[in-house]
């Protein structure tokens, strides 16, 4: 049993609430999750079930609810995991999830299809000093590519795009702003 101080991925627990027998909610001061004793956790399936029995309380709760918790809120919970864990889903289900279903199948495709493009990770308007009037400053990558805590280098790019440009939809994709190097201007001037 957990109780407060009690050690989790996300720090010493602040709170402890048990949920059901077997299952416990915890708080801490960053975040917070749920605890799922070792024979109830078997019974999550297995592209699901996290091995250590903890679920994070944003997105993995309802792997919880799902398949342990809230029968009654199961559909709700279905679909979000269809949403953010397709993969999971279609393993377990043998459903083939749909881009209709899951932002994340439709980010996939999306990278696909812009592998080259220079996609906007970041943009910055013209109240920072370095964008001038009317414009938005970009930083911009191949395909959205995002490096993870400075392990993955990846090649970032600097634009100026008119802010009516930057609000128009028609320059976006799934990923978000597709930055056009034949009509954008290098922003030399980048933080």
């Amino acid at each position: 049993m957990l109780k407060e101080g009690s050690r989790t991925p996300w720090g010493r627990a602040q709170s402890v609430a048990v949920l059901t027998k077997g299952v416990q909610s915890v708080e801490t001061a960053g975040h917070g999750g749920i605890k799922v004793g070792r024979k109830l956790n078997a019974l999550i399936p297995r592209a699901f079930r996290r091995s250590a029995g903890w679920y994070e309380e944003d997105l993995e709760s309802y792997i919880v609810d799902a398949f342990l918790l809230h029968k009654d809120a199961a559909h709700a919970a279905h679909a979000e995991l269809r949403d953010w864990f397709p993969d999971a889903w279609t393993e377990t289900t043998g459903e083939q999830v749909t881009p209709a279903q899951s932002h994340v199948v439709r980010r996939r495709m999306d990278a696909q299809k812009h592998a080259g493009t220079l996609v906007a990770i970041a943009a910055w308007g013209d109240w920072h000093p370095q964008v001038p009037a009317g414009m938005v400053g970009i930083c911009a990558t191949p395909g959205w590519e995002r490096g993870v805590c400075g392990s993955m280098a990846c090649t970032e790019t600097w634009w100026l795009v008119p802010a009516s440009a930057h609000k128009s939809d028609g320059r976006r994709c799934e990923m978000g702003f597709v930055v056009d190097p034949e009509h954008d201007q290098p922003w030399t001037e980048h933080p």
